[in-house]
């Protein structure tokens, strides 16, 4: 990991040196009628890798905004902590048109403040964003809101709804009405996970970075579920990433690592950080899920040499797309997906053709004596001694359909002392998103729950994807 990272700010930005260059300064200032100086309500400052004339030339896109009682003033600092000092003695100076605008500052030392504060995403970036807040008197900064609250006029001239908007837009920060945040300091992701990828027996991770920047590590570490579905470490890896070798007039490069894995499995989770070894910050973190291959659970992996794996999951998932009769397509995937969680079935949809001219005869439908249709059923899964599943697959969501299998688990239901304590479930199996949507007297396993369920079994986790059968949506 380095040397102990520092948990003061001041060390944290010198480590950073020379990837930053410059210090986007944004504040909000209020003149109030019982004052005559210009106070400070928000100021928010962007350490970036930019240089000073590149900040101020996204400055002269903005659209200026002063009136005699509120203002939002810009500036551009190079690292150097002078506005850092300003701060310290409570005034910052900017320079204006008309002359030098000093405003008045809470006197508090920048410099000071913890780097452990909480860092956010920002436009899909990881960003540290350290803040503070005005905790003196109350009725100081209700004068300040009182004029910022009437400035909805300006607001809108400038095309937003109110002047919150505009101010969150315009500081780049999250910010409410009346809030007593006062000051935020922002530090932006030096360094980024452009990429992270498997490659049959390697992982690839591609970083952008900043040139100039040094001290980037990259820490690995793969997980893998036990069979409760807990995830624990099964390997680390830690790399110091090369430095740049020759100097570069571009602003950014791109590096990539490879790391090689000899006993990866489907599902396996690789959890990537981006760290700065000097000062300890996260620059980023990705997440990456491995592929389906290298399947180790011997039915599951038998399967695939007669049918591939893809092709089951076409048939499960997209029935529609995979040939014609896509219902039946869908019954079958749904039998196999039981019987490689472990369950013991019987497909009902089957139809036998007789004779020319004779009906097709199918067993896929109960019905009471005399003729009376009770209920439907496309599968019967069973698990010993302990359940018996009623499934029924709709590649749609048919209501007649759910509530003839409701029927048919309620026909069951009364039939209980045939079976004891073996536990009757109706289950509604289908392709489609069904969102939270419950039934009562049945269970639903929508796409959600079949992705679940083939992960499991992929991962040899057979019973966990039996009891997700079971429970899923309940």
């Amino acid at each position: 990991m380095g040397s102990t990272a520092p948990d003061e700010l001041l060390p944290v930005l010198d480590s950073l040196k020379p990837a930053l260059k410059s210090m986007d300064i944004r504040t909000v200032a209020v003149a109030t009628p019982s004052k005559e100086n210009w106070e400070n309500l928000i100021t928010s400052i962007y350490v970036t890798e930019k240089t000073v004339d590149e900040v101020r030339s996204e400055h002269q896109k903005i659209p200026k905004l002063r009136n005699n009682q509120f203002a939002i003033l810009l500036d551009a600092h190079p690292l150097d902590y002078t506005i850092f000092n300003g701060i310290i003695e409570g005034e910052i100076r900017f320079p204006t048109p008309f002359g030098i605008n000093k405003i008045k500052f809470r006197k508090f030392n920048p410099l000071k403040l913890k780097v452990h504060s909480p860092h956010a995403r920002v436009d899909g970036n990881l960003m540290w964003v350290l803040s503070t807040a005005h905790v003196g008197d109350q009725k100081e900064r209700e004068e300040l809101w009182s004029v910022v609250n009437k400035q909805g006029r300006e607001a809108k001239l400038q095309g937003y709804h109110t002047i919150i908007a505009l101010i969150k837009k315009q500081l780049r920060i999250d910010y409410g009405n009346r809030e007593r945040k006062d000051f935020e300091l922002v530090i932006p992701p030096l360094a980024t996970i452009e990429s992270a990828q498997f490659i049959e027996s390697n992982f690839e991770v591609k970083i952008k970075k900043v040139t100039g920047l040094k001290d980037l590590q990259l820490i690995l570490v793969l997980e893998r579920s036990d069979q409760g579905g807990f995830y624990n470490r099964v390997r680390s890896d830690i790399r110091r990433m090369n430095e740049d070798t020759h100097e570069s007039a571009k602003p950014f490069s791109v590096v990539t690592e490879s790391f090689e894995i000899e006993d990866l499995l489907p599902y396996d989770l690789m959890n990537v950080e981006l760290l700065h070894s000097e000062s300890a910050l996260t620059f980023d973190k990705i997440t990456k899920t491995a592929p389906l291959s290298n399947v180790v659970e011997p039915f599951l992996n038998t399967l695939n040499v007669f049918c591939r794996l893809d092709k089951f999951k076409k048939m499960l998932f997209e029935p529609e797309k995979y040939g014609k009769n896509p219902d039946k397509i869908f019954e079958n995937a749904v039998t196999w997906l039981l019987s490689l969680a472990g369950y013991d079935t019987i497909h009902l949809g089957l139809e036998i053709k007789h004779k020319k001219g004779e009906k097709k005869e199918s067993f896929d439908v109960l019905r009471a004596e005399g003729g009376y249709e009770i209920g439907c059923a496309d599968i019967l899964a069973y698990e010993e001694n302990k359940r018996l599943l009623l499934v029924d697959c709709d590649i749609g969501i048919d209501e007649k359909k759910i509530q003839k299998l409701v029927e048919t688990g309620e026909y069951f239901l009364d039939q209980s002392k045939k079976y004891g304590r073996l536990e009757i479930i109706p289950v509604l199996v289908t392709p489609k998103d069904c969102g939270h949507r419950v039934e009562e007297g049945l269970r639903i396993v929508d796409c959600n729950a079949l992705e679940m369920i083939f992960q499991e079994i992929a991962k040899g986790n057979r019973k966990k994807a039996r009891d997700t059968f079971c429970y899923f949506g309940y």
